[in-house]
C-alpha cells in the first residue's frame, strides 16, 4: 500500500544523493529522490534557498544523468530562463511526481516512462499546483501510472491537461482530478491524434496502451503503433517497443540484465538453484540471480551488500552474521559483540556499573579482564564507582556470553571460587595492561582462586603465570595444547593442597584433563557432548538441555549435533537432509525437504515431490511451476505456461511448447476445435 505524505516534501539537500547506493548503468543511475533525505524534515523552498542557494542548482545536483528516481520527482522554482537538461535522463519514479511554484511555461519530462506511486502526496502520484505560467506539460513517453491519482490545480494558464491520456496511463482505474477551469482553456490536438495529446503538433500526441487492449486479448498492455494487435509482455510496465520480455519500457516486477546488456523483465528473480531433472536433484543455476531492490544481479558483493539466503541486504538479519564471502550465516549465541575490556575502564579493573554499561552480552572483549580488591571494596582513591557485590554469586555469569579475550585475564588480591564465570571463553591474548604484556593468565600470590572452571580454552597467547597458593587442577589440564605456541608457557608457582580435588570427572576423554571437577571443565569429552558439557550419550544431553531437535553423535569429534529439521526425530545419521533415515516432511529423490522444490508439485499420497510437465515453464526467467501432472493450465496443471492456446475470451486453452507452425505469432487468429484462437510463447505467466 502506498504511503501517503501529508506535507510537501523539498529537500533539496546535498546529502540526500548519498543515502540511496547508486546503480550505474549505460543510461544513467539510481537515485534517491529530496523525499528520502537524512534529515527527515520538511523544508519550504524559500528555507531551502536562503540555507543552499537556488532551488534549481540543488535540482540539478540531485537529478542530473538519474534514470531511477527512488522516491519523489520534486520540480520547483523553474523559470524559462532555466536550463532543465538534467531532467532529461529520468525514466522512473518510484514515488509520486510534484511539480509546483513554477514560473516556467513550459515543462518536459522527454524519457519518463512511468511513475510507480509506491509513495504518494495525499493520494496522488502526479500532482500540479501553483504553476501560473504553465501552458504546456510534455512527456510523450509516459504510459503508467501505477498507483495512485492525477490531480492539477492552481495552474490556471494550463492547457491540453484535460486531453492528455491520464486515465489509460491509470490502468481505467480512476478519473483523474482536473481543476474544471483548467479544462476550459483552449487546446487543438494535431489531427493524427487519436487518443488525445500533450500539446498541438503530431509529435506530441498520446497513444493509449491499455484502454482498447482486452479488444485485442492483451491482459495488459498493447502496442497498436508498432504493428495492430501487438501485446506487450504481460511483465512489460509502461509499454513497450514489440513482444517479449527484452521490450519493455519499464518492467512490472523484477530486471535482470543479461550478460550482453539486454533487460529482461521478469516476475521474479532466477532461481540459484534449478531441477536436475535426470539425477532428481537440485543443481547451481547458471542463470541464477540475487534480489537487490528491483534488480536481479549476479552477485551481491557487486553492490556493496551481503547475502542472505537470495537476497543482498545491507545489514545481515538478527542471529546471522556475514562470513569472509559476505554470506550471511546463522551464528546464534555465537553472534559478535565487541566490548572494550577493563584496560579501558577506571583504574584498569572491573566495576559493576562498568560491567553492567559495557560488557554485557559481550562475546569479544577487547582488551583485558582484570579483576582487583578494590573491584569489590569502594575506594576513594578511584572516585566514583560502584563496587561488585561479593556476596553475590552470579554477579559475574553476565560474562558468560564472552567467548574470545584479546588481552588477558588477570585476578589480583582477590578470592574467588573459580573463573567459571569466563567459562565459555575459548582463545585468551596478552595483556594490554596490568603486571607484564607477556601474560596471557595471571593470577597472583595475593590472590585465592578454587580451580580455573575454563573448560572451553583452547588457546592462550600469553604466559599463564599462577601464585596463587589455592588452585587446583591446574597440573591435571594439557598445557601443551591450550599453550600452543612454543613461545608461550606454564609457570605454576601455586602451592594449593589439592589432594582429593585434582580428579576430572569420568565423563572427560582421558589424557586431557580439566580445569575443574565438573563435567562442564574438560578439555576434550569421553563419550559425547554438547554446549560445551560432556555426557554419556546425545540423549542424555537432550533431556538436560531440554533440546527437542533430534540429535546424533559426530563420531569423529564426540559433539552432539542437531539432525537436519526435515528429519524424522532421531531419525538420521549425519548433519543434511540426505543423512535422514526418514523424512518429516516431503521427500525429493533422496532428499528430505520443508517443502517441494520449484518445478515439481506435491504427490499426496507418496508425500514425494514429482517433476512438472515441460510445458509449465517461463522461459525468460527458468520458472517452473505446476500444481499437478497436467499439462493443462490450472489446478492439477501448469501454473505457468511455456507457450498458451488462447481462446477470445482471453482463457487459456491449453500450454504448448511451442505454436503450430503455420500460425504467426501472436497476431494471427486461427480457428482449434471451433474455437478462434491466438498462440502466444512465454505469455501466461499467473
Amino acid at each position: 500500500m502506498a504511503r501517503d505524505v501529508t506535507m510537501r516534501t523539498a529537500a533539496f539537500l546535498v546529502a540526500v544523493v548519498l543515502v540511496y547506493s547508486a546503480v550505474d548503468f549505460a543510461q544513467g543511475k539510481d537515485c534517491t529522490g529530496p523525499d528520502r533525505g537524512t534529515q527527515g524534515a520538511t523544508l519550504t523552498r524559500f528555507t531551502i534557498a536562503k540555507l543552499n542557494g537556488s532551488v534549481v542548482s540543488q535540482m540539478r545536483h540531485l537529478y542530473t544523468n538519474c534514470k531511477r528516481i527512488f522516491g519523489a520527482l520534486v520540480i520547483n522554482d523553474l523559470t524559462d530562463e532555466d536550463n532543465t537538461e538534467f531532467l532529461d535522463t529520468i525514466e522512473e519514479v518510484y514515488g509520486y511526481v510534484d511539480i509546483y511554484d513554477n514560473a516556467a511555461a513550459n515543462i518536459t519530462l522527454p524519457n519518463l516512462r512511468i511513475v510507480r506511486g509506491r509513495e504518494q502526496l495525499s493520494s496522488a502520484s502526479f500532482l500540479f499546483s501553483k504553476n501560473p505560467n504553465l501552458v504546456y506539460f510534455n512527456a510523450p513517453k509516459l504510459h503508467e501510472i501505477e498507483s495512485g491519482n492525477v490531480d492539477i490545480r492552481d495552474s490556471p494558464s494550463m492547457r491540453c491537461a484535460d486531453r492528455i491520456g491520464w486515465k489509460d496511463m491509470m490502468g481505467g482505474r480512476l478519473t483523474p482530478q482536473i481543476d474544471p477551469n483548467i479544462a476550459k482553456n483552449p487546446c487543438t490536438c494535431d489531427s493524427s491524434c487519436r487518443n488525445g495529446c500533450f500539446a498541438p503538433g503530431a509529435e506530441n500526441c498520446y497513444t493509449n496502451t491499455f484502454l482498447g487492449c482486452s479488444a485485442l486479448l492483451c491482459p495488459k498492455r498493447c502496442n497498436s503503433t508498432v504493428l495492430p494487435g501487438l501485446c506487450c509482455h504481460t511483465q512489460c510496465a509502461g509499454g513497450c517497443s514489440n513482444y517479449g520480455p527484452t521490450n519493455c519500457f519499464s518492467c512490472v516486477g523484477k530486471q535482470r540484465i543479461d550478460a550482453s546488456g539486454v533487460r529482461h523483465c521478469v516476475a521474479a528473480c532466477p532461481p540459484l538453484t534449478i531441477i536436475d531433472r535426470q539425477t532428481f536433484q537440485e543443481v547451481p543455476n547458471p542463470n541464477g540471480r540475487y534480489n537487490h531492490g528491483l534488480d536481479c544481479v549476479e552477485n551481491c558483493s557487486a553492490v556493496n551488500r551481503s547475502t542472505f539466503n537470495q537476497d543482498c541486504v545491507e545489514i545481515c538479519p538478527t542471529d546471522t552474521e556475514p562470513d569472509a564471502g559476505g554470506v550471511c550465516r546463522p551464528c546464534g549465541d555465537n553472534c559478535r559483540r565487541t566490548c572494550l575490556g577493563t584496560d579501558k575502564a577506571p583504574f584498569n579493573a572491573l566495576q559493576a556499573d562498568y560491567l553492567q554499561n559495557n560488557m554485557t552480552n559481550c562475546t569479544k572483549i577487547e582488551g583485558d579482564i582484570q579483576l582487583v580488591k578494590d573491584s569489590f571494596t569502594y575506594s576513594s582513591v578511584y572516585g566514583s564507582y560502584q563496587p561488585l557485590n561479593a556476596t553475590d554469586p552470579n554477579q559475574l555469569d553476565a560474562l558468560l556470553s564472552v567467548r574470545e579475550i584479546t588481552g588477558c585475564i588477570s585476578i589480583i588480591d582477590i578470592t574467588l571460587p573459580s573463573l567459571s564465570f569466563l567459562g565459555n571463553v575459548r582463545t585468551v591474548g596478552r595483556c594490554k595492561s596490568g603486571p607484564s604484556t607477556a601474560l596471557g593468565i595471571y593470577i597472583n600470590s595475593r590472590a585465592t582462586v578454587g580451580y580455573l572452571g575454563l573448560g572451553q580454552l583452547r588457546r592462550v597467547q600469553g604466559f599463564a603465570y599462577f601464585q596463587s597458593k589455592g588452585t587446583c587442577y591446574i597440573k591435571t589440564l594439557n598445557w601443551d595444547k591450550v599453550l600452543n605456541n612454543a613461545t608461550t608457557m606454564l609457570i605454576d608457582q601455586s602451592k594449593a593442597n589439592c589432594t582429593g580435588r585434582d580428579t576430572c570427572s569420568g565423563l572427560c576423554a582421558d589424557g586431557d584433563g580439566c580445569s575443574g571437577p565438573s563435567a562442564d571443565d574438560c578439555y576434550a569429552c569421553r563419550f559425547a557432548s554438547l554446549y560445551g558439557t560432556c555426557y554419556s550419550s546425545c540423549s542424555e544431553a537432550a533431556t538436560d538441555h531440554g533440546e527437542t531437535r533430534p540429535l546424533f553423535l559426530d563420531q569423529t569429534t564426540k559433539e552432539c549435533r542437531v539432525c537436519d529439521s526435515r528429519c524424522f526425530p532421531n531419525q538420521c545419521t549425519g548433519p543434511t537432509s540426505q543423512d535422514c533415515v526418514k523424512c518429516s516432511k516431503v521427500t525429493f529423490g533422496r532428499q528430505c525437504l520443508e517443502t517441494c522444490p520449484q518445478g515439481t508439485y506435491l504427490n499426496t499420497f507418496t508425500k514425494t515431490c514429482e517433476l512438472c510437465s515441460t510445458v509449465c515453464q517461463d522461459l525468460d526467467d527458468d520458472i517452473v511451476q505446476c500444481t499437478g501432472p497436467g499439462e493443462h493450465f490450472g489446478p492439477g496443471g501448469c501454473s505457468v505456461c511455456t507457450g498458451a492456446i488462447v481462446d477470445a475470451a482471453d482463457k487459456v486453452v491449453s500450454c504448448v511448447l511451442s505454436c503450430p507452425a503455420d500460425v504467426t505469432f501472436n497476431t494471427t487468429k486461427y480457428n482449434q476445435d471451433g474455437l478462434q484462437v491466438w498462440c502466444g510463447v512465454g505469455y501466461v505467466v499467473v
